[in-house]
């Protein structure tokens, strides 16, 4: 391989780009249902306030996966709007810290002669 450098930013760059905008829309999702635990609340407690449910038994143990009340996905919606911006600035300066990087291995005097210029 003649640059390895190269091949390494390269895939850095690759995995980094949108990491924080991707994390925080999974993170944020308000169709995502929440479990509850069979200890906490029981299956006819849920049918008596017509909650949406479904049996769960897993890795997280016996319970329900029940949809976010109105309020928790307003939440997630507000998370979103508001965080969106932020993570976007975030993976471009992520992606600008790593190209300047690149360029200043490659070319550090004309780099610095650039950055003398501005």
């Amino acid at each position: 391989m003649r640059h390895p450098a190269r091949s390494v930013l390269a895939g850095v760059l690759a995995l980094l780009q949108g990491c924080a905008t991707a994390r925080l829309w999974e993170w944020t999702d308000p169709n995502e249902r929440v479990w509850i635990g069979a200890d906490a609340i029981t299956e006819q407690a849920l049918q008596a306030r017509g909650i949406d449910y479904q049996v769960y038994s897993g890795a997280l143990g016996n319970g329900f996966l029940v949809r976010k009340n109105v309020r928790g996905r307003l939440w997630d919606y507000q998370l979103r709007a508001l965080g969106t911006p932020v993570t976007l600035v975030l993976d471009a300066a992520t992606v600008v810290v790593i190209i300047g990087a690149f360029v200043f291995v490659h070319e550090p005097a004309g780099t610095v002669k650039l950055i003398e210029k501005l």
